[in-house]
């Protein structure tokens, strides 16, 4: 997603067929829904294969390297990455010395991201390594627009159902003074890419853990300065965001923080008779930012029993913070529901799905104003469903 988003830059994976499906399909789906109002470019468009098969495993795949290389810049591509999988890393291809060979043959940009599995570095080096090589193509200026603003990664959802969510969040920011200047980690252009510089402040899309720290680079690169409070999930997020806002530009935001609080207010109230006095089990994710969802309980008057956090994946989250938690398994929820009986279980953990209970995932709203309202109303709903469906009693 950190290059194969970006229209002007090719995204060449060098491994088996298989590895570049599972890099782009997920990115793909999200880009299709969110392309229902855009200019409906496909990931694919960005990205190439060199479809590496038993053959190559024995015999080496620089050749086919080489070849898709040349068929790109026939095609007029100047950017190119190339991001090499397990298999070449175990066959022992040296994608550095075939990329710097081929540049200089060529004449254009081409950029190896050795990532051979965990062995090599992994997702989580290969990420920052991409990141800071695309920062390299940020033109340098110290004319800095204060009302101009970075979104860091995608606020966009890849759900059709949630675009209509989007226009709350450029009203958001609109409100607070500010225009969009790129969005990235996202699709954009490569002359998006080389404005980021002109931004005076840069905010995430999402509070994560494991992206924090490559968002701290973003800005420390770019000269921008970066907000604490990530684009908001959540009413009192939303006070927080524009107290920010009005503390880092002087700008008097309080009478936008009035007429959305009424609003919000007023949609809670509705729900509330659906909520009031019910109470939930909540499973979450150890890398996610749940306080909006918390909030919103006491906002909607639901009494959290229990909470259990699932299984803290290492290579994630690093193995300190991983070291001597208690792994999660469903009997541990299944055995709270026999205990305590709760009118709802809120999981973000897969393996839950086969409860034998009124369970959903946690999921997450649309980040903007609107975003929770409809998460609430979503919720409301989710406690009038049958306790237990009927296919699961068949089976």
């Amino acid at each position: 997603m950190y290059t194969s988003r970006i229209r002007g830059i090719h995204t060449i994976i060098h491994g088996p067929t298989s590895c570049a499906y599972m890099m782009c399909c997920n990115s793909d789906l999200g880009t299709i829904h969110r392309d229902l109002h855009g200019d409906k470019q496909s990931i694919w468009e960005n990205v190439s294969c060199t479809d590496l098969n038993d053959s190559a495993s024995v015999f080496g795949g620089i050749d086919s390297l080489e070849k898709l290389i040349r068929k790109r810049v026939e095609l007029g591509d100047e950017h190119i990455f190339v991001i090499s999988m397990c298999v070449p890393g175990i066959i022992g291809d040296n994608i550095i010395d075939c990329c710097s060979r081929m540049s200089s043959e060529l004449g254009v940009t081409i950029i190896p991201v050795p990532v051979d599995g965990i062995g090599a570095g992994g997702v989580i080096d290969g990420r920052n390594f991409v990141i800071d090589k695309i920062m390299e193509f940020v033109e340098k200026t110290d004319e800095k627009d204060p009302n101009l603003i970075n979104i860091l990664g995608d606020y966009r959802s890849g759900r059709e159902f949630f675009t209509i969510f989007d226009k709350s969040v450029e009203d958001l920011l609109s409100a607070a003074g500010f225009t969009i200047n790129t969005i990235y980690p996202g699709k954009c252009t490569l002359d998006d890419i080389k404005k980021m510089g002109k931004a005076m402040y840069s905010v995430q899309s999402t509070d994560d853990y494991t992206f924090n720290r490559t968002y701290s680079s973003i800005c420390d690169s770019i000269g921008s300065i970066r907000m604490k409070e990530p684009l908001p999930q959540g009413m009192k997020a939303t006070e927080r965001w524009l107290d920010e806002v009005s503390e880092l530009t002087g700008r008097n935001l309080d009478p936008v923080k009035a007429q959305i609080r009424e609003t919000y207010d007023s949609e809670i109230e509705k729900i509330k008779n659906r909520t009031s006095g019910r109470k939930v089990l909540v499973v979450t994710r150890p890398s996610g930012n749940y306080q909006w969802l918390f909030e919103l309980f006491e906002d909607l008057n639901v009494e959290v029993m229990k909470t259990r956090e699932l299984t803290y994946n290492r290579w994630v989250m690093g193995s300190d913070l991983s070291e001597g938690k208690e792994p999660y398994v469903s009997d541990m929820i299944s055995a709270d529901i026999d205990s305590l009986s709760p009118d709802l279980v809120l999981s973000d953990a897969p393996s839950d799905i086969h409860l034998k209970w009124r369970c959903r995932t946690i999921g997450g709203p649309h980040v903007g104003p609107a975003g929770i309202i409809d998460y609430a109303k979503r919720l409301g709903m989710m406690f009038d469903t049958p306790v237990e469906e009927e296919w699961r009693r068949i089976s």
